[in-house]
């Protein structure tokens, strides 16, 4: 969030945003929860099953009970393409934001390195492809292991840690 503001103008309500940001972000975690929690209890109901013995976390969330759901909701092939679309968008909004938080940090700190279209556009080419050749090995056969590698050491604990310590830097620094 702090790399996306630089786009905001300089007298921007950051009071509002940033009462709006959590409050949206709230609602939608509730929205989300009501959603996933009546497919998990349709389909702990279908099984037999407790709730929670319906699957684990994780992936297998996303991408084995959910499609198992939605071809038993009518009008299947038009929910499945609701939830692939809801998911590549989130996909793409992820990235998006990742990516343009990492070029938007050096474009902001190396004005003079990024001042010709030219240069910002091979930097952005060069930021995607790396990008790219980084997550290559997520699909692979050992691809799922490797997220869970990735999910258990980098979310979590260390995004709290370096989000406090931006929180420092911004109110004592800057």
């Amino acid at each position: 969030l702090i790399a996306l503001s630089s786009y905001n103008k300089f007298d921007n309500n950051v009071l509002r945003d940033s009462l709006m940001v959590p409050v949206i972000n709230c609602a939608t975690s509730i929205y989300a929860g009501f959603v996933v929690f009546s497919v998990l209890g349709y389909m702990a109901n279908l099984r037999g099953v407790p709730v929670a013995n319906v699957t684990q976390g994780g992936p297998g969330l996303a991408f084995v009970v959910y499609p198992e759901a939605v071809t038993q909701m009518p009008i299947s092939p038009l929910w499945a393409i609701l939830f692939f679309l809801m998911v590549v968008m989130l996909g793409f909004s992820t990235a998006f934001s990742v990516v343009e938080t990492v070029m938007t940090s050096f474009i902001d700190e190396f004005p003079d390195l990024f001042s010709g279209k030219k240069r910002a556009l091979y930097f952005r080419i060069i930021v995607c492809s790396v990008g790219f050749v980084l997550g290559l090995p997520m699909v692979t056969q050992g691809g799922s292991y490797l997220l869970d590698i990735v999910d258990g050491y980098v979310v979590g604990f260390p995004t709290l840690f370096v989000g406090f310590f931006e929180l420092i830097c911004i109110a004592w620094i800057y």
